[in-house]
């Protein structure tokens, strides 16, 4: 899921930085690629559960370390580009205009799905009438209301958004989320 970045960011990518070991460096590497297979081009967002997902969640960010560090370590480009891509699209859909933080956003993954799975695996029948990459629902189901901010999505977004600017130098994203 997407957790493996930060999972191995933490771990293997420091690991590297400290020992040069190798076995870090190609394990933190591997979970860069496997990111990228939950990476959605249609929505431009990391899938929060499976490549052939229909949501993700604020959490996402602390993922894309992962990412910005393996294209430092290997100087490819695209890996900053992901990042930097999925991070502006988070600002646009997860945070709202009055700056309050959404925890998941459903979109249609490109295949005008109507079902759309929940976080709690339950199955949740919507019309779908927007374009394929366009958001169709966004709601928080760890805080108080579905329309309310979670505490712990605010630290994710505060720290990822913080993150994403440090290693893109973009800070547009915080700009983009208030247009």
């Amino acid at each position: 899921n997407h957790d493996v970045g930060f999972l191995n960011y933490y771990g293997s990518a420091l690991a590297f930085d400290v020992t040069h070991d190798d076995r870090y460096r190609q394990g933190a590497l591997r979970a860069a690629s496997r990111l990228e297979q939950l990476f959605n081009p249609q929505v431009e967002l990391v899938s929060a559960w499976s490549g052939s997902g229909d949501d993700t969640i604020i959490d996402a960010l602390m993922n894309l370390q992962i990412w910005w560090w393996a294209s430092d370590k290997t100087g490819d480009a695209k890996w900053r580009e992901l990042g930097r891509r999925n991070a502006r699209r988070a600002a646009a859909w997860l945070v709202r205009q009055d700056g309050s933080v959404a925890q998941s956003v459903h979109y249609n993954p490109g295949d005008d799905r109507q079902l759309f799975t929940s976080s709690r695996e339950q199955q949740l029948p919507l019309d779908n009438h927007v374009g394929k990459g366009d958001w169709v629902f966004r709601h928080t189901h760890q805080g108080y209301a579905a329309d309310t901010t979670w505490a712990r999505g605010v630290g994710w977004a505060v720290y990822g958004f913080a993150e994403a600017s440090r290693a893109t130098h973009d800070a547009d994203g915080a700009r983009h989320c208030r247009q």
